[in-house]
């Protein structure tokens, strides 16, 4: 029975590790948006510094008066 149970929180662990994995490879935009153009191609490497996507908002929340 012990090893049963090893075996379960291996796999617990392993699924925890890939939930996390999974959600830390989204990409959320910082508003209500359209994506306009993909900047980076499947399978290159993204980063924080560089954009993903040109995106073209699809409500804006306020105009500035010129």
């Amino acid at each position: 029975m012990p090893e049963a149970e090893a075996h379960l929180h291996a796999n617990q662990a392993n699924l925890a590790l890939l939930r996390q994995q999974l959600k830390d490879a989204e990409l959320v935009a910082p508003l209500d948006a359209v994506v306009r153009t993909r900047l980076v191609e499947p399978g290159e490497l993204a980063s924080p510094q560089k954009a993903a996507f040109s995106l073209a908002i699809v409500d804006p929340k306020w105009c500035v008066p010129i």
